[in-house]
């Protein structure tokens, strides 16, 4: 397979770039190595290595905004593996991984590699045609965030979970939009210009002082003038299509029901266990239940939805 690497990602794939000049590229040197690129993912700093200048510059391009010069806090050598023919990729990486010691391997191959958290070192090798398509590549960054959240805590891992969300942060305070693909995230998202759109794919809920808030992070959905900030979070919204808007007050229950099936199980890297994790999922969507408002919204896609919000919540 023949492959250029003057590669740019956009809408969760790579597609070939054709002309990026040297001045062009100078631009992109944010970080200490021209084949680094150093992610912020909520608190952490994720350096990925790359072979390759244009890969790296591709790679800064495509999650700029979340550029961060700090020290990481794991460094992640990246082989790309060529591939002669088509291979499929899977929707989920995490339905089939194997864990052996240090090992790992996500579908017998695919994406496979070694941790050295001592060292805040890991090395892996990515077939070409999953770092391609970066939406389901970043499901291996969603366990390194898990794993490193358990390195820093280890006496008691924060409540921070990864959500399918929108998030909107207005007047510094964090609204979140939750739902399945389709339920109208990414909608919202671009209704929401008069204000600060955090993310419209995966956000950061978490607890820090008895207080829960909410983060961007780098995760790119069709959205793509997200903004990197931090907010307290206000309310959270279980999204559907209706006929007219529509705000219901869910019960603690009634959220964790509906919640649950959008929290990204926070599985480290090393781990092949679930079943602990739906437990502590479980008691973490209650407690978030009791303590910040949570909506089922109906809603028509239309300007006037923020008017509407503002109305229901007495703002």
């Amino acid at each position: 397979m023949t492959q250029n690497p003057r590669l740019v990602l956009e809408q969760g794939t790579l597609n070939k770039e054709m002309s990026k000049t040297k001045k062009e590229r100078q631009n992109y040197q944010l970080m200490p190595e021209s084949t680094e690129c150093r992610l912020q993912i909520g608190e952490f700093c994720c350096s990925l290595r790359f072979k390759d200048v244009d890969w790296a510059a591709s790679v800064r391009e495509y999650y700029k905004g979340f550029l961060w010069e700090k020290e990481p806090d794991l460094r992640i050598d990246l082989k790309i593996i060529p591939h002669k023919h088509w291979i499929e990729i899977p929707s989920s990486l995490i339905l089939e991984k194997t864990v052996n010691g240090n090992q790992f391997d996500f579908h017998s191959g695919l994406l496979k590699g070694s941790l050295d958290l001592g060292n805040k070192k890991a090395n892996i090798e990515v077939k070409y045609g999953l770092l391609k398509n970066a939406r389901v590549f970043e499901q291996f960054l969603y366990q390194v965030y898990y794993t490193l959240l358990e390195e820093r805590y280890p006496s008691k891992i924060p409540n921070d979970y990864l959500l399918h969300a929108c998030a909107v942060s207005k007047d510094s305070l964090g609204y979140v939009f939750t739902g399945p693909p389709g339920s109208g995230k990414s909608t919202i998202a671009h209704l929401s210009n008069s204000y600060q759109v955090l993310n419209d794919e995966i956000v950061i809920i978490g607890k820090r002082d008895d207080a829960f808030y909410v983060r961007s992070t780098p995760f790119n959905g069709e959205f793509k003038t997200k903004v990197n900030s931090c907010v307290s979070l206000r309310a959270i919204f279980y999204l559907r299509h209706g006929k007219s808007n529509y705000l219901r007050l869910l019960k603690p229950m009634e959220f964790v029901k509906l919640a649950i099936r959008e929290i990204i199980v926070p599985m480290p890297l090393l781990s092949e266990d679930n079943a602990k994790s739906f437990s502590k999922m479980m008691n973490y969507c209650a407690e978030l239940a009791s303590e910040v408002p949570c909506y089922e919204l109906y809603f028509v896609p239309e300007k006037g939805i923020w008017e509407f919000i503002e109305l229901s919540l007495g703002e």
